[in-house]
């Protein structure tokens, strides 16, 4: 499929659509009418030319019951803070992007089971976020390297502490 736009106003006559596939295609954004499609569950974009960023005024943001969101390679850079609306979602793929950071706001996704941003130039995730129980987390980011090397460092510190508290003890002991 080469697609490269979907009409404006394809949307107005499908108020039921539950899964929208459009993976595969040239297009750069989804048309506004596709707001008025309240009952969408799942969105496949896959494989398009979506980006720098999922704009902020999208509709994405305002369909309550979509439960999964795939965007894997893309040209997506950034997210929108409105991305924390999307209260119902549970699957997030925004693999093999240009996303360096994910927006405070989305830590109010705590439906969410499986996250997938691999292949991602991520520096930052919202503390929260890292610490949701996922099913599946597939995060490869600077940021995860670099808290794995702060945790070591605190790690080996302890130790190191409780080496020289029980050396100190023995010779207190000692003398």
């Amino acid at each position: 499929n080469k697609i490269q736009e979907l009409p404006e106003d394809l949307f107005l006559y499908l108020p039921d659509l539950a899964t929208l596939n459009v993976a595969r295609n040239q297009l750069t954004h989804l048309p506004s009418s596709m707001r008025g499609t309240r009952s969408l569950e799942e969105i496949n974009v896959d494989c398009n030319k979506m980006g720098p960023s999922l704009q902020p005024d999208s509709l994405l943001w305002s369909l309550p019951r979509l439960q999964t969101l795939s965007a894997r390679t893309n040209t997506l850079e950034e997210l929108p803070a409105l991305m924390g609306q999307l209260a119902s979602l549970t699957k997030l793929d925004l693999s093999n992007n240009f996303i360096i950071s994910v927006p405070k706001e989305a830590e109010a996704l705590t439906n969410l089971v499986s996250l997938n941003m691999t292949n991602n130039p991520l520096e930052d995730m919202p503390p929260l976020f890292e610490k949701l129980q996922f099913k599946t987390r597939l995060v490869h980011s600077k940021a995860d390297r670099r808290k794995l090397v702060q945790r070591a460092l605190i790690v080996r510190k302890g130790v190191m502490n409780a080496y020289q508290r029980e050396l100190l003890a023995s010779r207190v002991g000692i003398a």
